[in-house]
């Protein structure tokens, strides 16, 4: 049994940069930090480091990985989300207990590391780690919620290992999430950045059914999808929906659907322009015709 004392001795060479994180402070005119800190990149090879040196048995697997998430520098819990990731799983549960508690880190930075520490689930048990993703995605924790997101957003990348419909069915209920922390990484980027560049086709069958939501924001999203690069690259699959959404009710969702017109004009504007000019005799559309043309001038 290895003493508190002695596992952070054997692991000071891998921490010791990791340790010198501080939380960044986001305000004008903050003083920096006086010694070089560790990003991203720095924590998250620190995690792998520390994987490496525990597979062969040179560290213990549990305390090490248990010593990494709950420490209380936000910097090597960041550095144990990856190790976590690198790790073969052994037991689901402990698994899942130190990704879940990654995912709804107090410290921003560690929770968008926890995404990684996901992927082993899927690999693992698909089936399972498909209904934990569902489970999170409705438990109505905003922290939870952005983390199922954003996990299917990264493990659809190489590719996903299932059922592509199982990506819309862990997404369908995070539509009407009014959180900003979830609908900011849903709509404009899980969606709009990711998914629907690797699989548009199931995304516009997504997005029409979303379409005839009766809530609000589930339309947001669905206009916000189109407002990075899986609309600017597919101007002739974007503009008939956000032509319907330019006419909304409601006038959240009008607003969203001229974000993203407004981005893809800068880029076609040959194609968006005509569509103002006809949307301005349109008493429906003239808000958002309007709203779009201050951009493309």
């Amino acid at each position: 049994m290895v003493t508190k004392a002695e596992l952070e001795k054997m692991l000071r060479p891998h921490l010791a940069f990791v340790l010198k994180y501080r939380p960044p402070v986001m305000k004008r005119g903050a003083p920096k930090p006086r010694e070089p800190q560790p990003r991203g990149p720095d924590m998250a090879r620190a995690g792998r480091a520390v994987a490496k040196e525990i597979a062969p048995g040179r560290l213990p697997f549990k305390a090490t990985a248990e010593y990494l998430v709950g420490h209380a520098n936000a910097g090597v819990r960041f550095a144990g989300a990856f190790a976590l990731a690198a790790l073969p799983l052994r037991e689901w549960r402990w698994h899942v207990a130190l990704a879940e508690r990654l995912a709804d880190d107090e410290n921003w930075e560690v929770r968008e590391a926890a995404v990684s520490a996901f992927r082993p689930l899927l690999e693992h048990d698909y089936g399972r780690a498909v209904k934990l993703l569902r489970r999170w995605a409705t438990g109505g924790n905003v922290n939870l919620q952005r983390a199922a997101a954003l996990a299917v957003m990264v493990a659809q990348r190489r590719p996903w290992p299932g059922p592509v419909a199982d990506i819309f069915d862990v997404l369908a209920p995070l539509m009407a999430v009014r959180a900003e922390y979830v609908r900011k990484n849903l709509g404009p980027f899980a969606i709009g950045s990711s998914i629907g560049r690797h699989y548009p086709e199931e995304t516009l069958s997504f997005l029409r059914k979303m379409m005839k939501a009766g809530d609000e924001q589930t339309r947001w999203n669905v206009a916000m999808a189109f407002n990075q690069s899986f609309g600017v690259h597919n101007p002739e699959l974007a503009l008939p929906f956000l032509t319907k959404l330019a006419a909304d009710e409601s006038k959240y969702v009008r607003t969203a659907a001229a974000s993203s017109l407004r981005n893809i004009g800068r880029r076609h504007p040959r194609l968006v322009k005509p569509l103002l000019k006809k949307w301005e005799k349109e008493a429906k559309r003239q808000e958002v015709a309007a709203r779009v043309a201050k951009f493309l001038k």
